[in-house]
């Protein structure tokens, strides 16, 4: 989990790299010292990356609320995310009932 003493010390380097935060947020350091908020993700079996914003602009407690918002907007728009009632039932009977010997 980041906190703000160490993304003031990020510096850039010979390739862009990330630091990790919390639920596949982190921020990105360019090569050229920008540093952007991102969240990688799969929707529909694609892969898709959310850009949220600077570093400039988007402070870290910023970045987390605007992330769990997103999270929050996925799920809603995305009735797939969500386990039916089917889905559900299944792995509760697969726990609850003992398995054939």
């Amino acid at each position: 989990m980041l906190n703000d003493r160490t993304i003031r010390a990020t510096a850039p380097k010979d390739k862009p790299y990330k630091l990790t935060d919390i639920d596949g947020l982190y921020l990105l350091v360019a090569k050229s010292g920008s540093k952007s908020w991102k969240y990688n993700y799969s929707q529909g079996g694609k892969q898709k990356t959310k850009t949220y914003g600077k570093l400039a602009v988007l402070s870290l407690a910023d970045a987390r609320r605007t992330h769990l918002q997103y999270q929050h907007e996925l799920l809603i728009r995305s009735p797939s995310a969500r386990p039916t009632l089917a889905e559900v039932t299944k792995q509760w009977l697969h726990i609850k009932l003992p398995s054939p010997s």
